[in-house]
């Protein structure tokens, strides 16, 4: 079936460079892994999809809103951050040249010298899915690629998911139960919170 998603991937600056002087953003982190936080699983074609769709897109401050979104996704122009350009796959990475509308090159400058790790880019597109016998959600391909959307994470979030597979590598039972652990309590993103029964499965099968 065909679904509308949003998949966020937080390292999108790790390896990045900023030329101001043209207003790039060279090597942008669109997609790192098969594996997303959010549960799904993207096949190859998936990925390749991602790449070809990746070229030429918009990218766009925060994620939609609900009357953005009823309106057909028409986007402010005031928030149209940039185009990307270059798409290429690294492995199952997919990268990207930002180049930057003159008007948000100060915000970008900011945000890479300051706090990168703390933002990163939605995908906001259509996708064909399907569920397998282990209840994990199979992502056939990507059918469209609306726009790739800058948005600020909760660092601690995102760092409870990435801690928690290093760990099950070693001891998959015990990265279970701290990851169960340290949610307890916490301001966990409500879409990542909902994802949490697939995430202990991928855990649990890890080797």
């Amino acid at each position: 079936m065909k679904k509308d998603i949003q998949e966020v991937y937080y390292k999108s600056f790790k390896e990045a460079s900023f030329d101001p002087d043209n207003g790039i953003v060279r090597n942008v982190a669109l997609f790192g892994s098969k594996k997303s936080l959010n549960g799904r699983v993207y096949s190859d074609k998936a990925v390749d999809d991602l790449v070809r769709l990746a070229e030429g897109a918009r990218s766009y401050l925060n994620h939609p809103t609900k009357e953005e979104i009823a309106d057909s996704g028409v986007r402010r122009i005031q928030d149209w951050l940039g185009t990307f350009s270059n798409a290429r796959r690294s492995n199952d990475a997919v990268i990207a040249n930002l180049t930057v509308r003159e008007a948000y090159i100060p915000l970008i400058k900011d945000i890479i010298r300051q706090a990168p790790h703390q933002v990163g880019f939605s995908l906001n597109g259509m996708v064909k899915v399907f569920q397998d016998a282990e209840g994990l959600e199979q992502v056939e391909s990507v059918e469209k690629i609306r726009s790739y959307d800058l948005v600020s994470s909760a660092a601690t979030t995102n760092s409870l998911f990435e801690s928690a597979r290093e760990k099950a590598s070693k001891d998959p039972e015990e990265a279970v139960k701290e990851f169960m652990e340290s949610i307890q309590g916490k301001k966990v993103d409500p879409s990542l919170k909902e994802k949490s029964d697939l995430f202990i499965k991928e855990l649990r099968g890890v080797k």
